[in-house]
Parts: structure tokens; sequence; C-alpha cells
């Protein structure tokens, strides 16, 4: 009776093991080989998540129209992507441009807001390109007097824009370009740790460059830009040529993608997603 007990007990155990095993591989008790199939929906990720994705060019919030609690800013984690460009809101300048920076002659400032989404963007994994530009009307306009003191225009301005005070004169004389350079120096120094990329300008072939698209001009200020940039955070990458149109601005130019400033980082149309190459 005991040994009868005992086959009993091992013929269930074996036959509960074999169900258990047949549900964990099945295919595999039966000699057939069945292949792996993709999965027929991807979970998403977010930002975090990702280690290389893509970008988009974004205004950072504003009210009224872009105010912080509209879900796109959110959203843009929630997306999954990697790479931001900011620094230009529609077409016009940001809290990170020139004339916002430095409204009082000597004086550099960011709204705490601008150091929250800065953060925003860092605490969700989102690598950060800023432009940074424009001109200043209490340096670069061509005007006979100049301020000494100016207020941001409000982002409903358009270029082209060639008034006494439009941010797009850009620093183009030895003075103009030593203040642009403390800017960029300022600024750089700020965002130390959390922003490594740096553009100059935006889309200097068309009307964002006054009276009009000037390589030489252009050169001559990336050279500075280069310098201001990397002598304030050495591991910064700076990226040079976000224009319009490809070869637009470049027959004049004595460098190509392929060789750029030391330093730089060339792109032949406006970037959403720089490399780290140089």
């Amino acid at each position: 009776m005991t040994k009868l007990l005992r086959f009993a007990f091992r013929s269930r155990f074996t036959l509960m093991f074999l169900v258990v095993l047949a549900m964990t591989f099945p295919g595999r008790l039966d000699g057939q080989d069945q292949r792996r199939h993709p999965p027929d929906r991807v979970p998403p990720k977010r930002s975090s998540q990702i280690q290389d994705g893509f970008g988009l060019n974004s205004d950072l919030p504003r009210d009224p129209s872009l105010p912080w609690n509209r879900w796109w800013w959110t959203r843009m984690f929630d997306a999954g992507f990697k790479w931001i460009r900011i620094g230009q809101y529609e077409n016009s300048s940001d809290p990170t441009s020139w004339d916002w920076v430095e409204q009082k002659r000597g004086v550099y400032a960011v709204a705490p807001e601008v150091d929250d989404y800065v953060a925003s963007l860092v605490e969700n994994g989102v690598h950060i390109q800023v432009q940074l530009m424009y001109g200043n009307p209490m340096y670069t306009s061509p005007a006979g007097r100049l301020p000494d003191s100016i207020l941001p225009a409000p982002g409903s301005f358009h270029n082209p824009d060639r008034s006494l005070y439009s941010i797009f004169w850009p620093p183009t004389t030895p003075e103009q370009i030593a203040a642009f350079s403390k800017y960029v120096r300022w600024t750089v120094n700020h965002f130390h740790g959390r922003i490594r990329y740096y553009a100059l300008w935006n889309e200097q072939d068309i009307d964002y460059w006054n009276p009009e698209a000037n390589p030489e001009d252009y050169g001559r200020l990336l050279k500075a830009f280069i310098k201001a940039v990397k002598e304030t955070d050495p591991e910064a990458k700076v990226i040079t040529e976000a224009r319009l149109t490809p070869g637009a601005i470049l027959p004049s130019v004595p460098w190509t993608p392929a060789s750029a400033p030391p330093g730089s980082m060339s792109t032949p149309t406006t970037p959403t997603r720089p490399t780290d190459r140089i």
C-alpha cells in the first residue's frame, strides 16, 4: 500500500511539473522551433529612458499664449524627445537672447522661471541647445544716440525689421562684438553644467541679419563667439551655420562643414540634434 501511494504521489508530481514546463516553454516540448515575433505594440518611453533620440525646436513657455501649465511642455518628455533647441520665440527673441539678458547696460540676468524651464529639461533627460542671439539696441542700433536701458519687444514682431532699434542689427564693430561676447560669457557661465550646446544666431542668411546676409561679418562674430564659449566652458560645444537655405551664405566663407573653425560644429541647416564629435 505504501509503495502504491508513493508511486501515485510521484506520478502526480511529475504530471504537474510537465504542465508547468509546457506553459513556461510552449512549443519546445513538442519539438517545434517557434520563432519569437516582434510585439504588436511597443510601450512608449519617456525622454529619461532614451539614450539617443530625436529633437525639436521649441519656444519657452510664455504667458498668455504659451503658459507653463499647458500640456505641450510636459508632452515633450512623454513623447521621448531627447534634444531641444531653445532661444527663439516664433520669429523674435526669447528670454535667453541678448536683449532679454542685458536690459540695462552692463547688468545681466535671466528670469527665475527660465532656470525652472531649463531644470525641468535637464531633470527629464533632455539635452539642450540654446541659440545665443540677436543684437541689442543699446549697442547695435544704427541710431545716433543709444539708450542705456531697453525693454524686450513683444513676441508679435517679425523679420524683416530694419527699424532703428531692431534686434536684427548684428554686432559687427569691435566694440559691439566685445559687448556681445560679454553676454555670451555670462550666459554660458550661468548655465554651466546644465547646457553644453551653444549656437550662434539663427538663419543669418535671411532677414535675421541686417541689412543683408554678410558671411564675412558672421565669420568675425563666430570667431569671437567660439573663444567666449570655450574659455568659459571648455567642455561646451559650439554650433554654427544654422541657416535656412543650404549654401546660401557659404560661398564667401573660407570653411566647409568638414573644416569648420576649431571648437565649432558645422550644420548645413537649422539643427535639431547635434552630435558630440567635436
